[in-house]
């Protein structure tokens, strides 16, 4: 799941001071709307990427790894990106959520890339993949963009197919940090108009919602308030083509 966050900042500057790796801290912070928002760190909790190739060796190596805990990423089309000339996935990744004990068994040298997990204040897990979004302020932030992913080791994924203003990067263990590391430090820099890593959120089947008006919400299709609707029915019927029965639309809400 991808929470996207849109900041205000524009301060720009000539220079990018090095990150800090604040994540050694067991507090950390995120940035939503200029506001700090505090992340506990989750210690036994790791997001990993290894070679799809070297998955076996890994397998191996580590104390319990199963295949329900594992995802192959072959591309990164799935988060809407239009991908640039020079960039062409080589290798298929495969991530890992590991606790310690399974993170200290895999060999240092399969690993591609890792981040910690991280707490909400609502004590939900939400882990940091290796990519991170940022939008540009105009079209000459571009060559800063690429001047910083050089020098810190990150690659320019491509770009939005829907907005071609923002940009996506992905880091690996030779990068200066992570995606959350990485997304602060362009914000923080001014430099653009928002920065924000993907996140890993579970899914939470059991959660009981907040929300006073939860129980006046209906399906797409209202059966439970009489005369109230989105004008679904009379949509489906003018366009009832034939395989319509077949289609399924499902809205999973975790909060934001």
């Amino acid at each position: 799941m991808v929470a996207r966050m849109t900041f205000c900042q524009r301060n720009i500057k000539k220079t990018f001071p090095r990150p800090v790796r604040l994540w050694v801290r067991l507090i950390i912070i995120i940035w939503c709307d200029g506001v700090k928002i505090p992340l506990t760190v989750n210690e036994n909790k790791s997001y990993v990427l290894v070679e799809t190739a070297k998955i076996e060796s890994v397998r191996k190596s580590a104390v319990n790894i199963r295949g329900g805990n594992t995802r192959t990423i072959d591309n990164y089309a799935a988060l809407g990106i239009r991908s640039s000339k020079e960039f062409r996935m080589q290798k298929s990744l495969t991530s890992f959520t590991l606790d310690n004990a399974q993170q200290k068994s895999i060999n240092p040298q399969d690993v591609v890339y890792e981040a910690p997990y991280f707490k909400t204040s609502d004590g939900a897990d939400l882990g940091i993949m290796n990519v991170f979004s940022v939008q540009l302020t105009g079209e000459q932030d571009l060559a800063k963009l690429q001047k910083i992913a050089e020098e810190y080791n990150l690659e320019i994924l491509g770009e939005n197919k829907f907005d071609p203003s923002i940009y996506y990067l992905s880091c690996t263990k030779e990068s200066k940090g992570n995606a959350l590391e990485m997304a602060n430090f362009m914000y923080e820099s001014g430099a653009f108009e928002y920065a924000t890593p993907e996140f890993i959120v579970e899914s939470m089947p059991d959660a009981a919602p907040n929300d006073t008006y939860f129980s006046y919400q209906w399906n797409l299709k209202n059966v439970s308030y009489p005369g109230i609707d989105i004008n679904y029915v009379n949509a489906r019927n003018a366009f009832a083509f034939p395989y319509i029965n077949d289609i399924i639309v499902a809205v999973v809400d975790n909060g934001v």
